[in-house]
């Protein structure tokens, strides 16, 4: 759509992990449509982690998972996360 578009051609290798405008959209829970990080319980965790790099996204992923979640390791990450002790 983007090339018929006339906007020209997209080369996905070549797509940068670090635009900060795009972590910026993703911390503020705008991901409907984005895979993986799409589901209820990731928006609601997005804007406390505010992941800004895609090993922190990465984390974001798998700490979103039935074992984790299961084992209430969810919310001791995310206060790690934010730098509180407890």
């Amino acid at each position: 759509m983007v090339e018929q578009s006339g906007a020209g051609k997209i080369d996905l290798a070549k797509i940068p992990y670090d635009d900060p405008k795009v972590y910026d959209t993703i911390c503020a829970a705008d991901t409907i449509g984005v895979f993986q990080i799409e589901s209820r319980a990731q928006m609601q965790t997005l804007p406390q982690t505010r992941p800004r790099s895609i090993e922190d996204l990465t984390v974001e992923v798998a700490i979103i998972r039935p074992g984790p979640l299961q084992g209430n390791m969810v919310h001791p990450y995310i206060r790690r996360r934010k730098g509180w002790r407890r």
